[in-house]
């Protein structure tokens, strides 16, 4: 998991998806969440599954 993810909360799908911030001090994803209220969040790693990786082009690569 790296920052750019969207992620979903596996118990809680039904809340949407969310993107990743950052970490927190113990490793765990800041999680921002658009439908939440309170905006971000830390979770537990072990409560979040990525959906789709966030994708950087490298200055380096070559378009096809």
């Amino acid at each position: 998991m790296k920052v750019g993810d969207l992620v979903r909360r596996k118990r809680y799908a039904s809340l949407g998806l969310g993107i990743v911030l950052g970490f927190d001090e113990e490793g765990d994803p800041i999680v921002y969440f658009q439908d939440r209220q309170r905006g971000y969040n830390s979770f537990y790693s072990d409560d979040i599954e990525v959906v789709n990786e966030g994708r950087r082009r490298n200055k380096t690569s070559k378009r096809m």
